[in-house]
């Protein structure tokens, strides 16, 4: 049996040398010729997206195919890219391409655009650009939207209304914070309105003690991001025009007092789910005015996985977050394995 299987290999090795021979005579090159026929001649990978459910594709010739985005609730798709190129002018949920060899398509997501506050409140305005009704902690504008103070439906990728800070008895506004810039004005407004914002914002008003004297301005700006923009960059800072503090309330107060500060209680909240807005009741225990705003909950995400990449799926709603490739790392100990370092998928081999 051993000098069988001997033969073998050797008359293997004799057609191989002989093949290699005749393809140098030829002049071709006989790895060339082994590589190209281990290596599709069509493969189509996807970032992001599928092809009818499909991360990857090897079409046995040319084609047109249409990619769709993994889209969850919060975000949609900024462009796309092909090998790397972004196709210019489109960014809807699906793409149409003509298939040309091995290449790469990604769909490049990002988050809705969305407001959000803290220390502070949105509030939407009225025909007489007047700030009323609901007072909101985070406001998702990227689609279609009813403005509640006015009845009209906007078409969404904008947003306008009305910030102010929620400021608790002994506490002042010491300066604010728009989209990590720090923001000094004098005096600091207690409200102001935002106008055409189109771009994710965070306002927080940052609060001090009524007492204490204000923060010192050259020290904020010493210790500032000098890379993040300031209102006068027009960069990541919507425009906005400053309210005057109401004459009968102290910029130390709440909004509204009349001859003393509101003292903030909580009446009752309902949570919050990742789905639905949740409910904070709140009212002055000396005079008895009321307000709510209607905070969201957090998603319950868990992660899952395939042998090529991962995603996070939320218990409660069913959201999907965005297919991404695994991070592995190899170990040795008990035996050769990868693991990935974000979800803890491991495969042996």
């Amino acid at each position: 049996m051993k000098r069988l299987a001997r033969l073998l290999c050797l008359l293997l090795l004799a057609v191989f040398t002989f093949s290699a021979t005749a393809s140098a005579e030829r002049g071709t090159d006989i790895w060339g010729f082994l590589s190209s026929s281990l290596t599709p001649a069509h493969r189509i990978s996807l970032i992001h997206a599928t092809v009818d459910g499909a991360r990857m594709l090897e079409p046995e010739s040319e084609g047109r195919f249409t990619a769709r985005a993994m889209l969850d609730e919060s975000s949609v798709v900024d462009h796309w890219e092909i090998n790397g190129e972004t196709v210019e002018g489109e960014t809807a949920e699906a793409l149409s391409f003509e298939s040309e060899g091995v290449f790469t398509v990604e769909a490049v997501l990002r988050g809705k655009k969305t407001l959000n506050c803290v220390n502070c409140y949105f509030q939407f305005l009225n025909g007489n650009a007047e700030a009323e009704g609901s007072r909101y902690s985070t406001v998702v504008f990227e689609d279609a939207y009813l403005v509640p103070t006015t009845g009209e439906a906007h078409p969404g990728g904008t947003l306008s209304g009305q910030i102010t800070a929620f400021v608790p008895s002994g506490k002042a506004i010491d300066y604010w914070i728009i989209n990590g810039a720090v923001c000094l004005l004098d005096p600091q407004p207690q409200s102001f309105s935002v106008i055409g914002i189109d771009r994710d914002t965070h306002y927080e008003a940052v609060l001090r003690d009524k007492t204490a004297q204000p923060s010192d301005r050259s020290e904020l700006l010493a210790h500032a991001d000098p890379t993040s923009p300031g209102p006068e960059d027009g960069l990541d800072v919507p425009p906005f025009l400053i309210f005057e503090p109401d004459e009968q309330s102290d910029a130390g107060g709440s909004p509204g007092a009349d001859d003393h500060e509101h003292e903030w209680i909580l009446e009752y909240q309902i949570p919050g789910t990742c789905y639905a807005a949740g409910v904070r009741h709140f009212s002055c225990k000396l005079c008895g005015t009321s307000w709510e705003d209607y905070p969201m909950g957090e998603h319950s995400w868990v992660w899952e996985h395939d042998t090529w990449g991962h995603w996070m799926h939320c218990t409660g709603c069913g959201t999907y977050t965005a297919y991404s490739s695994h991070s592995m790392i190899p170990y040795t100990d008990g035996g050769y394995h990868e693991t990935c370092s974000v979800c803890g998928f491991t495969a042996y081999g």
